[in-house]
């Protein structure tokens, strides 16, 4: 019998894209990016968890697999990143072999021969903020395609049978569309912002920017500030969207994502700093169930919409509503 390996995405998307599978299948077309490693590299053997990287063609991509002929038989651990994109280079993101994360020193996974498996790493490009007083390390160089994760683990290849590997993606980014109402009411009371096409700043923080082989985020990550790569007003209204990158509620005690409102003329926060996985925590459905209680419920999950209202009582309020329920904060309002 002749030996093969084939390499796939699962018939229903996933877990976490069963809705979406067949817009995300064309959406691959270009190039789906396989880092396959581990106990042994794949085809050749001299190093332990060394990373052999596939590209498959678009051909590949049109019919849902590729196939590795005669595959080394052993224990592996079977790694994908694909991108939203026609292309995951050049669409925000970038493969590196990370030398010394807390200095945030890397080079391009291709200047080695090999590399280890625990030495790679996806990150978003990014631009370096230089001037202290902007909130955040770095900003995305451009817009930035969806990322999606899925790792199979101890796949045993055996010699002699033809086999294939099935990947269950989860999506790593979302988008945050903001409602802000009642415009009208800055040029009211001692206010005295100017009619700008942004009369309310709008930004997201998190440290989520860069990504080890098994979709962990690197504790060294620096914090990333996410600017609206969307905005429409009018008179009273605005809306904006928001991508950022994984929401990730492990991690958001020590290091939360957070959704600034702040006043673009001087910079100052008109609302406390908003920890979305906290905020999201706490919304409910019609017959008073937690929608997010899970990562999983978040990671499901695509689109938030967040309202943001402002009204004059004598001093400027805000309230924050996010899928129409109502966010209590300890220290709710205004700065």
């Amino acid at each position: 019998m002749d030996q093969s390996l084939r390499l796939e995405v699962l018939d229903e998307g996933g877990v976490y894209l069963r809705d979406q599978y067949l817009d995300i299948i064309e959406a691959f077309v270009g190039q789906f990016i396989l880092n396959l490693g581990n106990k042994c590299f794949l085809l050749t053997v001299p190093f332990e968890r060394a990373i052999r990287v596939i590209e498959p063609t678009p051909q590949d991509i049109a019919r849902g697999y590729s196939e590795i002929q005669n595959p080394t038989p052993g224990k592996f651990t079977f790694v994908a990143w694909a991108g939203s994109g026609d292309d995951i280079h050049g669409s925000g993101f970038m493969e590196v072999e990370m030398d010394d994360p807390e200095n945030h020193n890397f080079r391009d996974l291709w200047d080695d021969d090999e590399t280890l498996l625990d030495d790679f790493y996806i990150m978003l490009e990014h631009d370096v903020i230089d001037d202290p007083s902007i909130v955040g390390d770095k900003c995305p160089k451009g817009d930035f395609v969806d990322l999606f994760h899925a790792r199979v683990e101890d796949f045993e290849v055996v010699q002699a049978q033809k086999q294939t590997v099935e990947f269950d993606f989860m999506r790593n980014t979302n988008v945050l569309n903001i409602t802000v109402t009642g415009l009208e009411s800055l040029n009211s009371g001692n206010t005295t912002r100017a009619e700008a096409d942004a009369p309310v700043g709008l930004f997201v923080t998190g440290r989520n920017g860069r990504y080890k082989w098994d979709n962990t985020i690197d504790p060294y990550a620096r914090l990333v500030r996410y600017e609206p790569t969307a905005l429409t007003r009018t008179e009273t209204d605005m809306e904006s969207d928001i991508k950022t990158l994984h929401l990730n509620k492990e991690r958001h005690a020590d290091d939360p994502v957070l959704l600034y409102i702040v006043d673009p003329a001087t910079g100052d926060n008109l609302h406390q700093p908003i920890d979305i996985i906290e905020a999201i925590g706490q919304v409910k459905d019609e017959d008073g169930n937690y929608l997010y209680r899970t990562q999983e419920d978040i990671d499901r999950a695509y689109t938030f919409p967040i309202l943001v209202e402002i009204s004059d009582e004598g001093e400027l309020v805000i309230t924050i509503s996010i899928d129409g329920w109502k966010i209590v904060f300890p220290e709710a309002g205004l700065m």
